[in-house]
């Protein structure tokens, strides 16, 4: 017996009568690029995303 079997032709099928299934395109990845990173942000990774420290006196901008 071989592992795997002919399914036949479609037009014989029964017709299906269960569930619907409908995707969620929200966790579909991307058809080009990299994919997207998935990695929780800490208190170090925060701090770069707010820009650069600015003075609160003058406003000059800082490291």
């Amino acid at each position: 017996m071989s592992p795997l079997c002919s399914m036949g032709d479609p037009s014989t099928w029964d017709r299906y009568e269960g569930a619907k299934v409908i995707t969620n395109w929200t966790l579909s990845r991307a058809t080009k690029g990299r994919p997207k990173s998935t990695r929780y942000l800490n208190e170090m990774d925060s701090q770069d995303m707010r820009g650069p420290h600015r003075c609160t006196i003058c406003g000059w901008g800082g490291t």
